[in-house]
């Protein structure tokens, strides 16, 4: 959501805006998962000549935006109400970005919005500079790291580069959220240098500094990691020991 000034209300939304480090033009943008419609609503509102398509199962939501929350009625806004990876499925349109955002509860990700088989589609969406932004809730104490390095070593099974972006600390080992950038960056094997958000003009100036919230895990933790496939995701499992932490930490 936003707050009465524009900005928006949870950290972790905010970070879609890092899509500037890597897309020089932002012309088609997909947000699975609308929410408060939160994204769709600041890319319409910063990137003037932008589409958005938006892939929301639930249809009530775009209503309560438009009325609570003030999302436009904008030609330039597609909204579908339909599964986000069935939407990929059936369409043929190419994005520059797309931000994923979607949970069964506030830790639990649906599975087949983390394996192998999803991210070789979501590639397969996007420009040959496009990035995939997602978001996943967890943490990496050691009872609970495995859903983390396991989206990450399933990620880089597809994409060129993948970018773990922690929205509190890199060295804490407290619930946060995780921002995921997979960058399709075809023909090239160059990493983005991070260090370079510090000249962008982000919406919300700490983006700058995001070059300090990477994280960088060695092979030696990401190697027994699990690749996530539509065969076998334990996400759920994974889930539930992020909820422990949770409940043990209040």
């Amino acid at each position: 959501m936003f707050l009465d000034d524009g900005r928006m209300a949870f950290d972790y939304t905010r970070y879609f805006d890092l899509y500037r480090l890597f897309v020089p033009e932002l012309r088609h943008a997909l947000a699975i998962g609308g929410g408060a419609y939160s994204v769709p609503k600041a890319i319409l509102r910063d990137a003037p000549s932008a589409r958005v398509d938006v892939a929301e199962i639930e249809p009530a939501l775009i209503g309560l935006a438009q009325q609570y929350f003030g999302l436009p009625r904008s030609p330039r806004l597609e909204n579908h109400v339909l599964d986000g990876r069935r939407f990929l499925h059936d369409s043929r349109q190419d994005y520059d970005l797309i931000f994923l955002d979607v949970y069964r509860s506030f830790a639990s990700v649906p599975m087949q919005f983390t394996t192998l088989e999803f991210f070789q589609l979501a590639a397969g969406r996007l420009n040959d500079n496009g990035v995939l932004i997602s978001n996943y809730f967890g943490s990496l104490a050691e009872d609970s790291r495995p859903l983390v390095y396991s989206i990450m070593k399933t990620m880089r099974r597809v994409f060129a580069e993948v970018y773990l972006i922690a929205t509190v600390d890199p060295a804490d080992e407290g619930l946060q959220n995780f921002i995921f950038i997979a960058h399709n960056r075809s023909g090239s094997t160059n990493r983005v240098d991070l260090q370079q958000a510090q000249d962008v003009e982000f919406s919300y100036a700490h983006l700058r500094q995001v070059a300090g919230l990477e994280i960088k895990p060695g092979d030696e933790e990401i190697d027994p990691a699990i690749i996530l496939t539509d065969d076998y995701a334990p996400v759920e499992f994974y889930a539930a020991k992020v909820l422990r932490q949770y409940d043990s930490s209040r």
